[in-house]
């Protein structure tokens, strides 16, 4: 694909496509280029398939029932009527959903869609943007794809989590590599758009809590944050460069590695703490 923004890519078409994005440099950073080489062409859970439905209901809320059918709480598919609603659901080309993730998903919209901050920042944007370049350095391709975009320069993600308040969310949204999504999508933002500096991007995740009062805290990328999440960028593009350069990805390395006590047991030992 050519350097630039595109709308209306379907989401299969988008993972098909080879360009590198931010899970792949995840997985060559934090398993081995051998794990990216191995992965499986993209495949949704059940998961995915809530997730993608709840995005879609509390985004593109218009879309949500030309996509989705939510089934009627006693429907069995065993049965004829059950039978039916599924043909019906496939003829159009629709994805089933339960009656109580219907009955969840709707809940999370009707929160979602009158909190101010939510409201504020999902507003005057294009939901599911992709985008492709080439980074600078390397000259690989790479893409992104985008929640919902603000042009010039505000990218928002919808995220759901157990828990959303801060401390909890701080910790988690580090381990899951939130940091290196903040980068990833603002380094490709200011590679398609030169006008855009790295800094000047505004990354903001709208975070919701997937149990019932479905609450909602929404949260600004740092520079910290995004600094340390280029450089995880930068070490992976670069390993991936040697890869390809030599036509090696290789696994972990060949060693024979001292497995010790993890850190907190550590410190439970520090201060005398015995079980």
């Amino acid at each position: 694909m050519d350097t630039g923004f595109y709308e209306n890519i379907p989401m299969q078409t988008y993972h098909k496509d080879p360009a590198y994005s931010r899970s792949d440099l995840v997985l060559v950073k934090d398993f081995s280029p051998a794990h990216y080489k191995a992965k499986e062409e993209f495949k949704e859970t059940p998961a995915m398939i809530f997730g993608s439905a709840c995005h879609m209901a509390c985004l593109e809320p218009d879309l949500f029932p030309t996509k989705y059918s939510v089934m009627p709480e006693d429907l069995n598919l065993r049965t004829k009527d059950g039978k039916a609603f599924k043909a019906m659901a496939d003829e159009k080309g629709k994805t089933l959903l339960s009656a109580s993730d219907g009955d969840k998903i709707f809940a999370m919209q009707k929160k979602l869609l009158a909190h101010p901050l939510s409201k504020r920042y999902l507003n005057n944007g294009k939901f599911e943007i992709s985008g492709f370049f080439k980074d600078p350095n390397y000259h690989l391709p790479c893409k992104v794809r985008f929640d919902y975009f603000i042009p010039p320069k505000i990218v928002v993600d919808y995220k759901t989590a157990r828990d959303a308040r801060e401390w909890p969310f701080t910790g988690m949204a580090f381990n899951s590599r939130y940091h290196v999504q903040s980068a990833w999508y603002s380094f490709a933002l200011s590679c398609i758009d030169r006008d855009v500096n790295f800094f000047d991007v505004d990354f903001i995740f709208v975070v919701q809590e997937k149990e019932p009062p479905y609450e909602i805290m929404v949260y600004e990328a740092g520079e910290e944050f995004k600094r340390e999440g280029m450089h995880f960028c930068e070490s992976a593009l670069k390993i991936i460069d040697t890869c390809q350069e030599h036509n090696n990805w290789p696994g972990y390395d060949p060693l024979v590695t001292s497995l010790d006590l993890p850190e907190w047991k550590k410190r439970q030992l520090e201060y005398g703490i015995y079980e």
